[in-house]
């Protein structure tokens, strides 16, 4: 599966939202700097999130972003499709049995992603990104 830098991009920066109290708001640019992203792009994929309706931001002192809901709620496969669209069903293939099995493959490698992006949740992915570098959500220290 490849993602447009955009996708990619909103999925960095949707990590370091989920991280957040209730409450709380990041502003773009420290995501962008912890993240090592041209914080313009950055400022353009949080206007998208906003837009799709996964994300609010605040103005003024103490603004920037949030989530729109928990990121239990949050499923991965919804968002990619949000900012991706939707891919087109592939094309039957014509010609030899050889190629008509790559094709099956292809759908059934296609149909696997989908269907594990669509029960991943943000909470799970986060926790599993942070257990694997050795943190919890507990060890986490918020000012």
């Amino acid at each position: 599966m490849k993602l447009s830098k955009r996708t990619e991009y909103a999925i960095r920066a949707m990590v370091h939202l989920g991280k957040l109290e209730p409450g709380q708001f990041m502003q773009a640019r420290d995501i962008a700097s912890a993240e090592n992203l041209p914080a313009k792009f950055l400022e353009s994929v949080m206007l998208t999130l906003k837009k799709v309706g996964v994300a609010q931001s605040k103005v003024g002192s103490g603004g920037g972003y949030r989530l729109s809901k928990r990121p239990s709620d949050l499923l991965i496969g919804r968002i990619i499709r949000q900012l991706e669209g939707e891919s087109p069903s592939p094309a039957r293939p014509e010609g030899p049995i050889g190629q008509h099995a790559l094709g099956m493959i292809q759908e059934l490698v296609a149909g696997a992603h989908a269907k594990t992006l669509d029960t991943l949740s943000l909470e799970q992915l986060l926790d599993d990104v942070l257990k694997t570098m050795g943190q919890s959500r507990q060890d986490m220290y918020f000012i």
